[in-house]
């Protein structure tokens, strides 16, 4: 089983002590879920993305990292959930496609932008299709739910959007050129974002 592998115990070094820590999903969960400081979340998401445990990145730890997102509610911790979700999209693509598209769309902020910078990290396995489809979906689709005012909620879609287009430039500049041009209706912010290295 391959929970029974990282039942065991690490070290996580900070700067004044060294912390006894066990490794493992269940671990990662019920530290995340309870923790009053943002650092915690960090540190298991840290724990997460260690290679010897990229392997265990399977649908489970969905409810965990959309959990995540939705209590971190903003900016750095959703953007550093983006990393096991791309993860989970490269290992069922399938189911995360249908999660990716129903985030895009529903009403959470911080879930659509999650869906929107999902792929960052994924380089030339990046999927551009379903990139644009988030786009159009996150950037269309009324009825968003945030404390932010509007103007922030908009702000924190166009800019991620942005963002993933820019990122996947460098992988396939024409692509993104191609996109651009056939979607002069997206907003500014997102047009300067995804030309930057154009």
């Amino acid at each position: 089983e391959p929970m029974a592998q990282v039942r065991r115990t690490t070290f996580i070094s900070s700067g004044l002590r060294r912390s006894r820590c066990p490794i493992g999903r269940e671990h990662a969960s019920t530290r995340s879920h309870h923790a009053r400081h943002r650092e915690i979340r960090y540190a298991a998401l840290d724990l997460l993305d260690l290679p010897r445990h990229r392997k265990l990145h399977d649908l489970e730890l969905l409810p965990l990292l959309s959990r995540l997102v939705t209590e971190g509610a903003w900016w750095d911790l959703v953007d550093a959930c983006s990393r096991p979700i791309g993860h989970l999209l490269l290992r069922s693509p399938e189911e995360m496609k249908v999660v990716l598209r129903t985030w895009a769309i529903g009403s959470d902020l911080w879930l659509r932008r999650s869906a929107l910078i999902a792929q960052l990290r994924l380089r030339d396995k990046l999927d551009f299709p379903l990139l644009e489809a988030l786009i159009d979906a996150a950037l269309s689709t009324p009825g968003l739910e945030s404390d932010l005012e509007r103007k922030d909620q908009r702000f924190f879609l166009r800019k991620a959007a942005g963002w993933a287009l820019r990122t996947h430039a460098r992988t396939d500049p024409e692509a993104v050129r191609a996109y651009l041009a056939r979607h002069p209706e997206l907003p500014s912010l997102t047009r300067r974002e995804a030309a930057k290295h154009l």
